[in-house]
């Protein structure tokens, strides 16, 4: 059983980069493509790294028990009933935002 701790909007485990929990499903891939394409951009180094051989490695064939003992909505829902509690007045916007705030204020 693995018990991680998720700071990824929507929660998916193959994105928590907290650890070596998941298989990477891009280990086994072939880049040659996007490495020629970023040739001009990057270092001969990383260049190598994306066209050369790497170890093969089997990804999990069924689903791992990994279980998330804590995420950004579950963090706000307990934020906001110690909030509500303290009678303040939380209006929960989502556990996905991005970008400035001023952007995000209403407009009423």
């Amino acid at each position: 059983m693995i018990l991680t701790i998720s700071g990824i909007p929507g929660d998916d485990v193959a994105a928590i980069a907290s650890g070596p929990i998941m298989a990477d499903p891009d280990r086994n891939r072939d880049f040659t493509a996007l490495a020629d394409r970023l040739r001009s951009h990057i270092s001969e180094a990383a260049y190598g790294l994306l066209v050369g051989p790497t170890e093969k490695v089997a990804l999990a064939s069924g689903p791992s028990d990994v279980r998330l003992i804590a995420t950004p909505r579950a963090c706000l829902r307990a934020a906001a009933q110690v909030a509500s509690e303290a009678g303040v007045d939380v209006m929960l916007l989502g556990d996905d935002l991005e970008g400035e705030s001023r952007s995000r204020r209403r407009s009423d």
